[in-house]
Formats: C-alpha cells, structure tokens, sequence
C-alpha cells in the first residue's frame, strides 16, 4: 500500500467521524479504493482511484447519506490507533 492510499482511507474515515456514519470497506485493491454505508438501504458511498498515467489519488464519486442516525456514536467502530497518532503528532 503506498502512502497516499494510506492519506485517502485517512480522510475517509475523518470524513465518517465527522458525519458520525459508519461505513465498510467495498473495494479496497491498489487501483481502486470504495466503501458503503453500513446500513444496506443507503445508498451512501465513496469511491477513489488513481488515474492511469497519473500517481495520485482522486475522489472520483460520493453519494450521500439518506439513512438516519440512531444515536450520536461515542466510540467510532472506524477509528484506528493510527489515525489517532496521526493526529496527535501533526
């Protein structure tokens, strides 16, 4: 996994926290980069790649939430520790 696919999944899951949605990983191969909102009835998505000929990633689609939160999330199922010490020390 090279480093920018590293700072796209980072910025998923920011994004997720922020919105407080979960989400699953859809596909996650070196080209291409998706995940789904957890809840089967939402249509809610992201999906990145990196184009042929180019070395950076692109957020090519995002489709937003139509589900509706339950409750506010106190602990993030989608938080990682790496994230976190990201975070701290930048």
């Amino acid at each position: 996994m090279s480093d920018t696919n590293k700072k796209l999944k980072y910025a998923v899951i920011k994004w997720a926290m922020s919105t407080q949605r979960i989400f699953r990983s859809h596909i996650s191969s070196p080209p291409n980069y998706t995940v789904k909102c957890v809840e089967t009835s939402c249509p809610g998505k992201v999906h990145g790649h990196v184009p042929k000929y180019d070395i950076h990633w692109v957020v090519t689609n995002v489709v937003p939430h139509n589900c509706v939160r339950k409750n506010l999330l106190v602990n993030h199922p989608n938080l990682a520790s790496t994230l976190i010490a990201q975070l701290m020390y930048t």
